[in-house]
Parts: structure tokens; sequence; C-alpha cells
């Protein structure tokens, strides 16, 4: 499960990437102007789960469109699909599922490209010997 620091994190990024400010969430949903400053900009808060979940609601109706929904369309899931794998897997969760399945596919990714990281190391040293012995089968 995605932990808070990690949600505060994830709405920083894309209020930023957005152009999305703390007057946008304090305007349009019934987060204050002063909390939703705090979230994107005090480090040193513990905001309630209620508070992140409303700003990431805003945030995904306002980047991606959709109002009172927090079903994907369509034209706006390659990104997802790409990460998650399926969109027929994606879409109909809440925003805190889609948060979950993403950090999950994630951590699998990461799992992966360790193994392909270890793999590519063990190929280079097999590759490495290989040639120091063929230097002295040659000399």
């Amino acid at each position: 499960m995605i932990g808070i620091k990690e949600k505060v994190h994830l709405i920083r990024g894309l209020a930023n990437e957005n152009g999305i400010t703390a007057y946008d969430i304090g305007k349009n949903t019934e987060i204050s102007l002063t909390s939703a400053r705090n979230v994107l900009e005090d480090d040193n808060i513990t905001p309630r789960i209620k508070t992140l979940h409303i700003i990431l609601e805003y945030l995904e109706n306002t980047i991606v469109g959709v109002q009172k929904s927090t079903e994907l369309k369509p034209t706006h899931t390659k990104g997802f699909i790409a990460l998650v794998g399926h969109r027929a897997d994606f879409n109909g969760l809440s925003i805190e599922e889609k948060l979950n399945k993403l950090h999950e596919e994630s951590l699998l990714h990461s799992k992966q490209l360790e193994v392909i990281s270890k793999t590519l190391n063990l190929l280079k040293l097999n590759q490495e010997t290989i040639i120091e012995i063929s230097k002295k089968e040659g000399n």
C-alpha cells in the first residue's frame, strides 16, 4: 500500500507537472487553501488520508478531464496501460486501488530490472573471463 509520504510526493509531482496550484485546489475542492498549500509545500506535515484522496481525485479530474468519476477514458490510459498491463484491470477502481496497483506494478518492474541487471553483470564477467583466457592462450 502506498504511504502518506508517497501520496504527497505524487500529488506534488502531478500538481507541478500540470501547473496546478494550492489556490486551484482550495478553490475547486472542499480542502482549504492553507491545507492545500501545506500538502504542496510543507515537508513537516502529516495530512489526513481523506485530504490526500480529495486532492488526488481533483488532480485526476483536472488532468484527465473526467468529472465525478475515477474511471479513465481509453484515450487517457496509454501510459497507465503500459505500467499496469490491462486497462480492464484498471478502470473502475478507486483512486486508492489505482495507486496501490501502480505501486505493486512498479515494485514488480523494479524486481525485474534488478534480475536483468544481475544477468547483464554476469554476462559481462563471463565475457571478460573469456577475453582473458583467449589472451592467455594467444600469448
